[in-house]
């Protein structure tokens, strides 16, 4: 069905109203950009009237302060673009208005232009811009950095932000983490890596919602930095996660507990050398004690003293030392050693130095030889000892088994070793040296590794050592001072205790022995320890006061810090989940938690003093001799079993229990856990595990399990049948075997990604082999699972998709037809338009020569000339019948043919056409039904193949044609000729044995215009215009060739649906015949009009002319008869058709003839004329012309049309 276009006036009311109404401003201006048309909307946003915008150019809008560029690029646009383009315009009022220019040039130089008002995107934008800056200035005055990310479906992670701050806390950038996301885990501090991946597993696994992990952190400079990272988990679907964070910078406050830790760690290493000098008043256990106690607290090989100390004696010796079972000393001990200058010069240094000496690595001193030789000493730290009253000794530490560095901390606690060893030792040897009497020298030995003193009470005058002076805060002074300094120190708030506590030691009623507080003169408070005996006169009243005192500053710091700690243990003991149960060796409990209580459902008291096993259900006494054997021998027990409660109810249980000495008594710790849930996980998962196997087993899908080297581990029944295989076939070869050959290599590679990847599933195609040697695609599902004992597999789902492939290989195929076709098609109407031109050209071309010739004589020079424009203008009429036949254009006039008939009948001519050169065979099948097509077009498409042929055998060759019938079934017609129907065809070849054709130029053969012969030698329409009659009788063609090899070309043909019989041709008439009926011309062109005209008069018709269809009309009116209506088929106001019809209704009479460059539907259907239809295909000649007006003149009144 035809739809005829609006009228031009119509059209263009339609575009007027469109141009006035449009919502955007619309110009139009030269390409000088000065407006030539502009509409309403343009006016308004801009604030002038119509005529003062036509009176500007788009140069005037622009503002003074906007850059010199041109608004609208002419080169650009001359280039067929279109620019979109953002500018200001000045309005009339002198505002500036953003809008969006849209250009592109028209085809007679104009520019067409839609400008849209985008101020309100503007403003939307500029606020954008404010609120992202504040943002931005929020985000960088926090000290904290925000990150956020996300996981898709396929397990892949990939960071969206990180804030500013984060270059701050890390040293990187925030690109720096966005181009990958694996970079995160690059400055993870190694230790701490393993980790997190478990804490980032976790939440993958939809096991948590909120995490938070401290952790450290390297940056680019190489310090490292502690974190806390806080991160909320949103669950976008199955497996899609979003995980935003914080992240805090932590290490001033680590760095806090380190020190912390640090100072706890001097004030309990302290303490432990305190008891071990308090311990003992010999000075000889006093070392031995105190050597072990350094030996463990520094974790050396190796704690000695030597003695004297002193580089100018001729003698030395080790007096005491203490080694490692694997680092023996010497076995010189208290031997006199001769002094060489090496050790003199290590034994100046010591003594030089205010603080312990190191030697060996990242040391200024060297270790002596013969130690590293003979002892495999590799480190030392060693510090003076000087007693007021004896020579210097040398206190030291040996590090054997690797090159130690020793510590600022533990050089800072070996340095108040030493300087309180050095207290003892005064103390001690002036004690041993006063020669006083036993009971004050075991008493002075007793106290001797504290500071002591002596109060006179007659003189009311005291005597203090370096010590007291030191944890008194006073300056030493030499002789007694006055008493009423040293009742200056308590703490007032103490003082009136111990003056209590002073009288009732004089009267002999009590000890004194007080711990108290004092105050230095600096406002320091210190713990002290102080002792006294009173000593009396031989009345027996008291008259002298000797005692010590001790600085337990440190000491207290401990029982606070113990005190603490027992209290946090108590109450984490209360808090925890698990029940504990504290017991004597016989199993009765002595101390429950919280849990133990509510677990059982009694109080603590009804469960102090019971024994642990009484809950228990199944132990016996077999069970408790052997528990309790085991914890003799040191071993942790640990089982399950079930617990009843006090309402007897009864519920499994994991019971671990561990025994341990103290103050040599034997106790036990029961952790007993309720593990009912995990009961009920344990029998869902193995319920679970079984549903697994049986859906292993059982599923329609394809499994298999493999190991790490890609064998066969399992595989499901369904799987090894899809392959032809049993389970025992399969299992134990490698996958590889299974795979097609040329895919095994993927494979290999794509199976070594998987393994290094376990967090994701990977996805691929490839084909496999079955037992019988068929190929089937399959999809892969494939990812790595952990087994018993970490063992790694891979578990791959496989599933057939053969048909699936060969689906998408006809779609593929069908649609690269399709776009073939498509292509072809849009050549075909673009040459059918060109050809229709060119016979409006051609006609009047060939008739006026033609006319020209019947008025001259053959002897006249014109005649010549115009003889030669006859020709040519013949030779343009072939090569437009060309076009047609190639556009599927050329009228075709079909009768039905024998193919062997016409081959037989065109033989002699071929053999003319390509020379003798080549040998010409036919073969053509019998009996072969007949075809419906046009004669002259077959032998159109026979000729051109045969000279194709030709030239494909410049020195010779062989030319075969053959007929046959062939039946195409749909797997052809799907896979070859998607446009055919399956059935039967007659089948013509032409094959030669020539040069051949490759694949790439097969690709384009049927091309118009297409050639691979010489410039000059071709026009490259000769197989278009086969390709054209064979798809214009609805048959198909086909190229098969090889280089060297010959071309064969394929063509299939319908069958004719019906005989019709063969009528004898008549004899043309020798002459033609003058007329004298009256003929109405319609024709729009006016050349041909007068042509025609002028030629039908000629041969005596009544001719009337008529431009135009409505004229046409208005002269069949009149009451003359018409007998004849010669019209052009396609004309501006009414085709021909429809004019025949109202023509013939004034004129019921009237025969028409048509005439037309090209045919469309409305005289033909498929190219074929319709039956009844007389029609004259232009150009053509004058006698053409005139022989067909007499034809149709002559025809009966029943094939008026």
């Amino acid at each position: 069905m035809t739809v005829d276009p609006p009228p031009q006036h119509d059209q263009e009311a339609l575009y007027k109203a469109l141009f006035e109404q449009a919502a955007d401003g619309i110009f139009i201006a030269n390409a000088e950009g000065r407006f030539i048309e502009v509409n309403q909307r343009g006016c308004e946003m801009l604030g002038y009237t119509r005529a003062e915008i036509l009176n500007l150019s788009i140069h005037d809008l622009i503002p003074d302060e906007e850059p010199e560029t041109p608004p609208l690029n002419i080169a650009a646009l001359r280039a067929a673009k279109t620019l979109l383009k953002e500018r200001r315009l000045r309005c009339k009022d002198g505002r500036l208005l953003p809008v969006e220019i849209s250009a592109r040039m028209l085809e007679n130089g104009h520019i067409l232009g839609i400008k849209r008002d985008i101020s309100q995107r503007k403003e939307t934008e500029e606020k954008l811009r404010a609120t992202t800056q504040e943002l931005q200035r929020v985000m960088a005055s926090i000290s904290d950095y925000l990150w956020s990310g996300e996981v898709d479906e396929e397990g892949n992670w990939s960071y969206n932000y990180y804030s500013p701050a984060v270059e701050k806390i890390t040293g990187y950038p925030p690109e720096f983490f966005l181009e990958s996301p694996q970079r995160w885990l690059s400055t993870i501090y190694p230790e701490d890596q393993p980790r997190l991946l478990e804490i980032f597993q976790r939440v993958m696994n939809s096991q948590s919602e909120r995490e938070e992990a401290e952790y450290r952190i390297v940056r680019p400079d190489g310090t490292i930095r502690w974190v806390r990272d806080s991160a909320m988990v949103t669950r976008l679907g199955p497996r899609r996660l979003r995980i935003d964070g914080v992240v805090s910078d932590i290490t001033e406050r680590k760095q806090m507990q380190e020190d912390h830790q640090a100072h706890l760690w001097f004030l309990e290493n302290l303490d432990r050398v305190n008891r071990a000098i308090q311990g003992t008043n010999d000075i000889k256990q006093m070392m031995s004690d105190v050597l072990d106690v350094i030996l463990n607290i520094f974790a050396c090989d190796r704690a000695w003293l030597l003695y004297p100390c002193d580089p100018e004696v001729d003698l030395w010796q080790v007096p005491m030392e203490k080694t490692k079972p694997e680092y023996p000393g010497g076995g010189s001990l208290n031997t006199k050693i001769p002094m060489d200058p090496e050790t003199a010069r290590v034994m100046r240094v010591v003594n030089a130095s205010n603080s312990p000496v190191r030697f060996g690595p990242e040391s200024e001193h060297e270790i002596q030889p013969w130690l590293q030789a003979d002892y495999s000493v590799q480190s030392i730290i060693a510090t003076a000892l000087q007693p007021k009253s004896d020579k210097a000794w040398m206190f030291g530490l040996h590090q054997c088994a690797y090159p130690r560095v020793w510590t600022a901390q533990e050089e800072r606690l070996l340095q108040e070793i030493g300087r309180r060893l050095t207290d003892s030792l005064t103390s001690l040897l002036a004690y041993r040296d006063l020669g006083e009497s036993e009971d004050r020298l075991a008493e002075a030995e007793r106290i001797a590794h504290v500071g002591y003193w002596d109060y006179d009470m007659a003189q009311d005058r005291i005597t203090l050592s370096d010590e007291t002076y030191r944890i008194l805060g006073l300056q030493p002074q030499e002789g007694s001072i006055d008493a009423n300094i040293l009742r200056q120190c308590p703490h007032p708030e103490d003082r009136p205790r111990l003056e209590q506590l002073l009288i009732k030691a004089l009267q002999g009623k009590q000890h004194y022995d007080e711990e108290y507080r004092i105050v230095r003169p600096n406002g320091d408070i210190r713990f002290v320890h102080s002792q006294a005996k009173v000593m009396r006169d031989e009345t027996g009243l008291p008259c002298r006061l000797f005692g010590t005192t001790q600085d337990i500053t440190e000491r207290r710091q401990v029982e606070d810090e113990l005190r603490a700690s027992e209290t946090r243990f108590r109450t984490f003991v209360d808090h925890a989940t698990d029940a504990f149960f504290l017991h004597d060796n016989q199993a009765n409990i002595l101390d429950v938690n919280q849990q133990a209580c509510e677990s059982l459902g009694y109080t603590r008291e009804e469960l102090l003093g019971v024994p642990i096993y009484t809950f228990d259900t199944k132990v016996d006494q077999t069970f408790i001799k052997k528990t309790g054997e085991q914890l003799s021998d040191r071993e942790d027990v640990a089982f399950e079993s079930y617990h009843r409660r006090k309402d007897g109810t009864v519920f499994p249980v994991e019971v671990r229990i561990r025994a341990f000495q103290q103050d040599e008594r034997g106790y036990g710790v029961s952790l007993v856990r309720d593990i009912t849930e995990r009961k009920q996980a344990e029998e869902a998962l193995r319920a679970s595990e079984e549903r697994y196997r049986a859906l292993y087993r059982e599923n329609p899908s394809m499994f298999f399990t493999l190991d790490t080297e890609g064998t066969i581990v399992a595989v499901n029944e369904f799987g090894a049948g899809q392959l032809g295989y049993t389970i025992a076939e399969l299992e134990g070869r490698p996958v590889l075997d299974v795979f097609y050959e040329e895919d095994k290599a993927a494979v290999s590679e794509r199976f070594k990604v998987c393994l290094q990847d376990p967090s994701q599933v990977f996805y691929w195609q490839f084909r496999k082999v079955r037992k019988n040697g068929d190929m089937i695609w399959v999809e892969e599902y494939a990812r790595t699972v952990n087994g018993p004992n970490g063992v790694v597999y891979v578990l791959i789902v496989c599933h057939d998709i053969t048909a699936r492939k060969q689906l998408e290989s006809d779609n593929e195929q069908l649609t690269a037809q399709f776009y073939q076709a498509q292509k072809m098609e849009s050549i075909g109407r673009l040459a059918g338009g060109i050809a229709h031109d060119f016979n409006n050209l051609l006609v009047p071309i060939m008739g006026y020569a033609e006319l020209s010739l019947s008025r001259l004589t053959a002897d006249s020079k014109l005649y010549n000339d115009l003889t030669q424009v006859r020709k040519a203008a013949e030779r343009a009429a072939d090569l437009t019948r060309q076009i047609l036949a190639f556009s599927r254009q050329q009228m075709l006039e079909l009768s039905l043919l024998d193919i062997n008939d016409v081959i037989t009948d065109f033989k002699r001519m071929l053999q003319r056409l390509i020379g003798e050169d080549i040998e010409l065979h036919t073969f053509l099948a019998p009996g072969l039904v007949p075809i419906k097509a046009d004669k002259s077009q077959i032998e159109q498409v026979i000729m051109n193949l045969a000279v194709n042929a030709r030239d494909a055998m410049p020195t010779g060759g062989k030319l075969t044609i053959e007929t046959t019938y062939a039946v195409l079934d749909e797997a052809y017609v799907k896979k070859y000729a998607n446009e055919l129907p399956p059935g039967p065809y007659i089948m013509l070849a032409i094959s030669d044995t020539g040069h051949g054709i490759d694949a790439q130029t097969q690709k384009r053969i049927f091309d118009p215009f297409f050639t691979t012969k010489a410039s000059g030698q071709g026009t490259g329409l000769g197989l278009a215009t086969v390709f054209g009659i064979i798809k214009q009788h609805q048959g198909h063609i086909m190229v098969y060739s090889e280089p060297d090899n010959g071309t064969t070309f394929k063509i299939y043909l319908p069958k004719a649906k019906e005989i019709e019989h063969k009528t004898t041709d008549q004899k043309p008439e020798s002459t033609l015949k003058f007329g004298t009926e009256t003929v109405l011309v319609v024709e729009d062109e006016a050349i041909v009009r007068k042509l025609v005209c002028e030629t039908l008069e000629a041969y005596g018709y009544n001719v009337i002319e008529a431009r135009s269809p409505a004229d046409a009309v208005d002269r069949a009116s009149d009451k003359a008869p018409i007998h004849l209506l010669v019209t052009d088929v396609i004309m501006p106001e009414l085709n021909g058709k429809d004019l025949y019809h109202q023509i013939s209704a004034l004129q019921p009479n009237c025969k028409v003839l048509y005439m037309s460059g090209y045919t469309n539907n409305v005289i033909v259907h498929h190219g074929i004329l319709d039956e009844g239809i007389n029609f004259l295909q232009k150009p053509f000649t004058v006698h053409t012309l005139a022989k067909k007006v007499r034809d149709v003149l002559k025809q009966g009144a029943g094939s008026r049309e």
